[in-house]
């Protein structure tokens, strides 16, 4: 009598988690480079935000399935930014899915955000020494903290889907945000 237990399947979130290590620490490497607790880095990483998701947002609302459609950001990100005495920049809102692409891997890399969004608000606070010395509506946000909970169902079980679908989804969404990161790496640069 054989005793091997069967292999489990990865959960989509391990996945996708393992596929986009790489870039997800490119990111975190460039956002890192702004202090948040100074006004011109909060500023900058609000802009770079607000950069990152109009375009995928707007994507989002026309053509992802309403079970996978995270809540919106930019219109909290707008109200940070102008709470510090920022204007909001032009934005190209060209953005799509590669063909062939799962959405689920889109919601994934949005959602997934809020965790880093709750640990920043924290290092800011701390860093501060009381609440609200900044505008926080975006970062503060529980809508999106909801939603990952409510994801992390349809993710922490084993796929049966097309993990290289699931992954063009999370990669396009990723590639928007590292394009506009690159202002914050010319910006240190500077």
């Amino acid at each position: 009598m054989s005793s091997a237990k069967p292999v489990e399947k990865p959960t989509l979130r391990q996945l996708l988690r393992d596929g986009t290590q790489r870039v997800h620490e490119t990111l975190d490497l460039r956002v890192a480079e702004l202090c948040l607790t100074d006004p011109e880095d909060y500023a900058e990483f609000l802009l770079f935000q607000y950069r990152s998701r109009l375009p995928v947002e707007a994507w989002a609302e026309a053509e992802m399935p309403q079970d996978l459609l995270p809540p919106s950001q930019v219109l909290l990100i707008a109200s940070d930014l102008s709470a510090l005495g920022d204007t909001l920049p032009p934005v190209a809102t060209d953005f799509s899915l590669p063909y062939g692409s799962d959405p689920i891997g889109a919601a994934w890399a949005l959602a997934g955000s809020s965790l880093g969004n709750r640990a920043m608000l924290s290092h800011m606070r701390k860093a501060s020494g009381s609440r609200g010395e900044w505008p926080e509506a975006f970062l503060a946000d529980d809508r999106m903290t909801r939603f990952w909970t409510g994801l992390r169902t349809k993710i922490e079980q084993p796929f049966s889907g097309d993990p290289a679908a699931a992954l063009l989804g999370a990669e396009a969404v990723f590639a928007r945000f590292i394009e506009e990161s690159e202002r914050i790496t010319e910006r240190a640069a500077a």
